[in-house]
């Protein structure tokens, strides 16, 4: 799921292979796309970004496409990506223009999660081969983050490669991915090297998310609000049988996605699911 500037809510229905788009209030609005191999369609659709507000881009892992969509859910692009791995140059990605029989002599690659930044780059994990990705601004080319710090400094915890990364979430000024392979997090600046790592709870994670300098992550039972070097700030517990495959928090609240069900929690109600840290 992701959540756009306006608030309304967008949510992928992966048996279906269709987007709802909901208002404020989690009331259903639209449905966009259908399950296929055409131009906005989706074979399995994992991840969600509407973040910038004007479009949506969803990952098709099966496919190895993002599919890009105006917030109105009128189809705009598909890009085959090729796959990257760290130190490799950069490579031209398909567009929806040639995709006709269209293939990547490099192979594709397995786009798992997504998500924008503010200069319109796109930031995917490829589960495939382990590595993060970015576009440029015009998603024409695309590379691999490095995985080597910066030169002189010292990365607490670093096993110098990626193992399996399962959620990644984008800020202002960093890029953090959660390798569950490794039990990491990992800290990249906007340019895709590597800055900082920290040991986490990886066991069934699901999603993370930044807000106002503290990570949020996300399992099937609980949330974990932490500093931005891993220090434990509160835990929030569920119900052994909510379930929790994504949300999203904000000022006012958070919303939380089940395999069946979007739930709004006040901040009222988060702070009486708090525990003891």
């Amino acid at each position: 799921m992701s959540v756009a500037p306006d608030e309304s809510i967008y949510v992928i229905e992966s048996s279906r292979g269709t987007i709802v788009h909901l208002n404020a209030n989690g009331e259903r609005l639209h449905e966009y796309s259908s399950r296929g191999t055409g131009e906005g369609r989706f074979l399995a659709p994992t991840d969600i970004d509407a973040s910038s507000g004007l479009f949506f881009s969803v990952s098709d892992a099966e496919s190895g496409k993002i599919e890009r969509f105006t917030k109105e859910g009128a189809f705009v692009e598909s890009l085959l990506l090729p796959k990257l791995s760290p130190g490799e140059p950069s490579r031209p990605i398909i567009s929806a223009f040639r995709l006709d029989d269209a293939s990547s002599r490099y192979g594709t690659s397995e786009p798992f999660r997504i998500a924008e930044t503010n200069h319109n780059e796109l930031v995917i994990l490829d589960r495939s081969n382990a590595s993060v990705l970015i576009t440029d601004r015009l998603h024409e080319t695309i590379r691999a983050f490095d995985l080597r710090p910066r030169s002189g400094q010292v990365v607490s915890n670093n096993s110098r490669e990626m193992v399996d990364p399962v959620a990644l979430a984008v800020a202002e000024d960093f890029i953090l991915v959660a390798d569950a392979g490794t039990s990491q997090m990992l800290l990249f600046d906007p340019f895709g090297t590597m800055l900082d790592s920290w040991a986490i709870e990886s066991s069934d994670l699901t999603s993370i998310q930044v807000l106002d300098s503290a990570v949020w992550i996300g399992y099937p039972t609980k949330l974990i609000r932490t500093s931005m070097d891993g220090v434990t700030l509160a835990i929030y517990h569920f119900a052994a049988k909510m379930d929790l495959v994504d949300f999203s928090v904000s000022s006012e609240g958070g919303w939380f996605l089940t395999p069946t069900k979007l739930t709004f929690f006040s901040l009222e109600e988060l702070a009486r699911l708090q525990s003891e840290k």
